[in-house]
């Protein structure tokens, strides 16, 4: 009985060690005021390399999930996260890092040299349409 529960240790301490995958990394929590001393075009700039550093990380980590999977069926060991392919801490990083560019984009990007568009105070009010014009010949 005592080797079953040190076997059911063991697997679950391998287990843990395993990748996830990436749609389950929380972002960091970082705050959109960390961008404040940057214009428009340099928050933009960033959020673009945020989204192609997201994306080349959620694929890298997907990958090591399903390497820790395999490795999991075949070896008992997590092969991808022993090798240094579970990147769910960068990942999260990046992710929060997105999100903040995401809430500072409205921030920084507002269009102040457009001129405010003018409403009226006012309905505006229909001209009644002309009578038709009678002609001599219409009389018959």
């Amino acid at each position: 009985m005592k080797i079953h529960s040190v076997l059911a240790a063991a697997s679950f301490a391998l287990l843990a060690g395993c990748a996830g995958g990436a749609g389950s990394v929380v972002p960091v929590a970082i705050n959109a005021s960390e961008y404040s001393g940057l214009n428009c075009q340099e928050v933009q700039t960033q959020l673009r390399n945020a989204r192609e550093r997201e994306a080349a990380l959620t694929e890298r980590q997907n990958r090591a999930q399903m390497m820790d999977a395999a490795g999991m069926a075949l070896t008992l060991l997590p092969v991808a996260s022993i090798l240094g392919e579970n990147v769910a801490g960068q990942l999260a990083q990046v992710k929060g890092e997105r999100l903040a560019l995401e809430r500072a984009e409205p921030q920084h990007c507002v269009d102040r040299t457009a001129a405010p568009v003018a409403t009226p105070d006012v309905a505006p009010t229909l001209e009644p349409a002309a009578a038709p014009v009678q002609t001599p010949s219409s009389n018959h």
